[in-house]
């Protein structure tokens, strides 16, 4: 298919200061037959106005305003109206470069479902951190048993993403998951593709904030992680690569997050981290425990916080320097 229409979808919340850069990232494409989908989530701030200076000025961008409903609920209002053979999403403080739809569109293929890049992460005063790179060529890889969802950083956000349309049609992002929620949604679309294609083009820029799961404190609310990763374990098949890896991923993610809670917490009484290690002691957890691949280190950590608790937390708050707790 020559040229097709691709849609890009922008959830915009409180970014007034950076939207201008990421619209007119967009505008500068270099690849033309868009639809741009600018999702103001009940903004407080100057990013409604800006939305509708815009949409005056291209005929190709749409402009929905809803009340605030959070990044997810933003996402879902772009995928029930977009008109793309193809979609993408770009957040709005991010930024990409002229020729990122150009370089994703030359790799569509009737039976890739996906196409993924590279891309660079940046501070918020554009200083490079680093180019998140998978692959040295393009290629093309079978989504079967053999697949493992987890093996690849660039697999789990929705940067650098080109989507078929009938591959997301009928998905939606989850409202209730807090983290992980686009970690979800792309292993759901994995699953309904046939092959994905790595491309090592590096045009799209992520800017890090210190807004992560790993900074501040803790709260229940931020918990849904570990629900996240039960989710997306349970989308592959049984005794498949990627539902054991997802597995270990759900076991790592459980110490992460408890290690996490100790150190930020700064105490063993605290309804947070007895509530992580309630997960922790659960059969579910225990279940999913035997399931998942198991390194010596990991049977170590699990055993000993199942049974020393107290010793564990003391052993984290003395060596475990925070910033680099189970990375």
């Amino acid at each position: 298919m020559k040229n097709p229409l691709i849609s890009i979808i922008i959830p915009i919340y409180k970014v007034e200061k950076f939207l201008r850069r990421c619209i007119d990232s967009i505008l500068a494409q270099t690849y033309t037959n868009l639809e741009i989908i600018l999702v103001d989530d009940g903004s407080p701030d100057g990013c409604p106005a800006i939305c509708d200076e815009y949409a005056e000025k291209d005929d190709r961008i749409v402009v929905i305003h809803k009340e605030n409903g959070g990044v997810s609920s933003a996402r879902n209002a772009g995928l029930e109206i977009f008109n793309g053979q193809y979609v993408t999403f770009v957040d709005s403080d991010d930024f990409i470069e002229e020729k990122y739809i150009e370089s994703l569109s030359k790799n569509i293929n009737v039976n890739v479902g996906i196409v993924i890049s590279s891309f660079k992460i940046f501070t918020p005063d554009l200083k490079l951190i680093e180019k998140v790179t998978e692959v040295s060529e393009s290629i093309i890889v079978p989504i079967n048993n053999e697949f493992d969802f987890t093996s690849r950083r660039v697999n789990h956000g929705m940067c650098s993403k080109l989507f078929k349309r009938e591959i997301v049609i009928n998905l939606r992002f989850s409202e209730e998951l807090f983290w992980g929620e686009d970690t979800l949604f792309c292993a759901n679309a994995f699953k309904n593709s046939k092959y994905v294609c790595y491309i090592n083009d590096c045009s799209y820029n992520y800017i890090q904030y210190n807004q992560s799961l790993s900074h501040g404190k803790l709260t229940l609310k931020k918990t849904t992680v570990l629900s996240a990763w039960e989710e997306i374990m349970n989308v592959f098949p049984e005794n498949t690569i990627s539902y054991k890896s997802c597995a270990q991923a759900y076991i790592n993610t459980c110490f992460w997050v408890y290690g996490y809670s100790v150190v930020l917490q700064g105490n063993s009484n605290n309804e947070i981290i007895d509530y992580f290690y309630s997960i922790i002691n659960s059969p579910k957890t225990r279940s999913i425990y035997l399931i998942a691949p198991k390194t010596l280190k990991t049977r170590i950590k699990y055993n000993f916080l199942i049974h020393f608790r107290k010793l564990y937390d003391a052993f984290l708050l003395i060596k475990e320097p925070i910033v680099k707790h189970y990375k």
